[in-house]
């Protein structure tokens, strides 16, 4: 039965509708901070004043070493949609927390704010550089601050770099499998899994992490997608032996990573074109489900 859910997004810099969002908010809020371009929209002059007030209690809390960069990090950890605290929790198999469903629409806005709120800092830090009044850890606080929160603001970006450098080494590997398996007449088989759960990159991560966790040797490439919800997993052996051991070993490790995945489909492959694009770009619906009654 197909889900009637949504397909998850990973909300990344770049995608459709990203900079729809991101750059008016950065206009907003830039405006908001900076005095002379709030006086030219007068709704903005309001905001401005109750800005500086706040401001002004807000940047003495943060210079006060690591609580106040506890603050900063709050805004790089919304504008990440709480990557940080899903990478967390997938080191504890809790599965999918589902922050990326509520923080993931409002990222690009949080991400313009942790920019304007870094670039003001340090405006309004660098006079204060070398007084005779500024303490010694003011400048390293700053620094520290800036880092942790550009870390958390980009976490999804990594973790989709390190995903996609996971799967681009498991696709050389593949080649060579495949390229093995050829020479002593062995045989390659695509499985696609069905997967339910994923929510955001942090996810998609820690169902790679799964799969690579089978220690048969059987699986020389695997690729989770997280639009399409789906582990699309090529293994070295035959139809049956994947369906009697090896896919029921695969679901059981992505299960007790917190995540759902059912079989869609098996098919044996011939060498040659799995030597040509591994993996394949078809989707299951394009290919004959071979299920047993």
């Amino acid at each position: 039965m197909t889900s009637t859910k949504a397909s998850p997004r990973g909300y990344l810099i770049g995608q459709d509708g990203f900079h729809a969002v991101f750059w008016p908010s950065l206009f907003v809020a830039f405006c908001c901070t900076h005095t002379p371009f709030a006086a030219w929209i007068s709704p903005l002059a309001t905001v401005h004043a109750f800005w500086r007030q706040a401001y002004a209690v807000l940047l003495d809390r943060l210079m006060r070493g690591a609580h106040g960069m506890m603050w900063w990090s709050v805004f790089g950890l919304l504008s990440s949609s709480c990557c940080a605290l899903q990478l967390i929790l997938n080191l504890f198999n809790f599965g999918c927390a589902g922050f990326n469903t509520y923080l993931g629409p409002v990222r690009p806005f949080f991400l313009a704010v942790t920019i304007t709120l870094n670039v003001r800092m340090w405006q309004l830090a660098i006079p204060n550089l070398g007084l005779p009044s500024t303490p010694e850890h003011y400048l390293p606080s700053l620094i520290i601050s800036t880092l942790t929160a550009v870390l958390l603001s980009l976490l999804p970006e990594i973790t989709e770099w390190r995903n996609r450098s996971s799967v681009d080494k498991a696709t050389a590997a593949a080649v060579v499998a495949s390229t093995a398996a050829a020479a002593s007449a062995g045989t390659l088989t695509e499985v696609v899994l069905s997967l339910e759960g994923l929510g955001c990159v942090a996810c998609t991560s820690a169902v790679q992490g799964a799969i690579q966790k089978i220690t048969t040797g059987k699986v020389i490439a695997s690729a989770v997608a997280l639009e399409a919800k789906e582990a699309r997993i090529t293994i070295a052996c035959d139809e049956k032996e994947a369906r009697d051991s090896v896919v029921p070993d695969i679901i059981e490790q992505i299960e007790s990573a917190g995540f759902e995945a059912t079989l869609e489909t098996v098919e044996e492959i011939s060498e040659t074109s799995t030597t040509a694009s591994t993996p394949r770009s078809q989707t299951p619906r394009q290919r004959s489900l071979a299920k047993p009654e």
